[in-house]
């Protein structure tokens, strides 16, 4: 079958994304004429807000070394530290650079390392269609309030989306022991990985990769108790809970999670919507609908075809960005995977319904990766376009698990 000349989904999302961005970026600006037309799409009032996020977790690794206290129970003094402590052992190397030279080394190493590894993925998927992918994951990144704030904030998710994204890559290599050593760094940095956890018993060698994702962090643990002891641990606990009061107050707008959504139709029932509980509910209950999705009998037996395994992990990431009370735009980052997989599916199938499925899904990623203008009602809060994305993907997952089966 000949390859065609251009991929059908990414096509889609790029377009999508590229006539949203023009549109905000000429004709609103025409709303404020005969003002001047907008022409700088992200401003700052505080010029050294620059790599903010980055600067936290920095200064948290100084007071690690200096073994002063890192974590503080108060709700009003963001920016706290708040990240889990296995954090401090990915942020340990950036202790040998200034602030200034961490933040410009994550930004642009973090950068060119995840572009080269969406492009080594791509090939393994696409091979025809690569030229493309080189103009089309910098266009997106370059252009949406995803990847803007994630470089200008310089947040860790850079790390977080380097580590899926080598994941990913080992697991199209078939080298899942590397997969779940990557996918164990990722939720050092961050917790919100943590559905891929689930991920890993639907492959084949799951136990021997469960033992490499805990070794992983055993170590982290074990390094950090013996540079700073146990108080580092019993502190963060200690502060998780004036960090949930606070995250409960941060619904709707930047915040693109599930529960973010349903607090923001039902504002008068917020207060239990966003707490760690609701949190752990909807983390649950989206494993368990992948797992069900993939047949809880299979569990006994081989793990995912090379074909079924790209499907599930594009699932496991739209639950990694959802399933959360406070999740941002910028860790949609590596959402920028479903574009391959989508065309490597979309070549490969001859089913109407999954290829109309698979051009829908790509429309709501370009929504998602458009520029962010807060004043537009069309696009201002992009929660909605996040989980229509996630249930068209789902019915992707469906249809292809019913054909499979018939």
């Amino acid at each position: 079958m000949k390859e065609p000349l251009l991929p059908n989904p990414s096509l889609a999302t790029l377009t999508t994304a590229m006539f949203l961005f023009l549109f905000y970026a000429v004709v609103l600006s025409f709303q404020s004429w005969p003002a001047p037309l907008r022409t700088q799409f992200q401003t700052r009032n505080d010029p050294t807000a620059l790599g903010f996020d980055f600067g936290i977790p920095r200064r948290a690794v100084d007071q690690l070394l200096r073994k002063e206290k890192i974590y503080t129970p108060s709700k009003n003094s963001y920016p706290n530290y708040d990240y889990v402590p296995q954090s401090l052992f990915v942020m340990l190397p950036f202790s040998h650079f200034s602030p200034k030279g961490g933040y410009y080394f994550l930004v642009i190493a973090g950068f060119a390392a995840i572009f080269l590894m969406f492009l080594r993925s791509a090939q393994c998927l696409a091979r025809g269609n690569l030229p493309f992918y080189v103009l089309f994951f910098p266009a997106l990144v370059l252009t949406s309030q995803a990847g803007l704030l994630l470089f200008d904030r310089g947040n860790l998710d850079i790390l977080g989306a380097f580590f899926i994204y080598s994941t990913f890559l080992a697991l199209l290599c078939r080298r899942e022991k590397t997969a779940a050593f990557f996918l164990a760094f990722a939720t050092c940095v961050k917790p919100v990985y943590g559905p891929f956890f689930i991920f890993l018993f639907l492959l084949k060698d799951r136990w021997r990769c469960v033992m490499v994702y805990v070794l992983v962090h055993v170590a982290a643990v074990g390094t950090l108790t013996a540079i700073y002891g146990t108080h580092l641990f019993t502190d963060y606990l200690h502060s998780m809970t004036s960090y949930v009061e606070y995250v409960q107050e941060w619904t709707g707008d930047a915040n693109i999670s599930f529960l973010s959504l349903l607090a923001t139709l039902n504002p008068t029932q917020s207060g239990w919507i966003m707490t760690l509980t609701s949190s752990v509910v909807v983390f649950f209950a989206l494993c368990a609908l992948g797992i069900f999705i993939y047949g809880l009998g299979r569990l006994r037996k081989g793990g995912l075809s090379d074909e079924e395994m790209p499907i599930f992990f594009v699932f496991f990431m739209y639950a990694t960005v959802l399933w959360q009370s406070l999740s941002f735009s910028y860790i949609s980052i590596i959402l920028l995977l479903a574009a391959p997989i989508s065309d490597f599916l979309f070549s490969s199938s001859s089913s109407k319904s999954f290829k109309f499925l698979l051009l829908a899904h790509a429309v709501l990623l370009g929504f998602i990766f458009c520029l962010d203008r807060r004043h537009s009602a069309l696009i201002g809060f992009k929660a909605p376009y996040y989980f229509a994305a996630f249930m068209t993907w789902t019915l992707v997952l469906l249809n292809y698990r019913l054909r499979k089966r018939a």
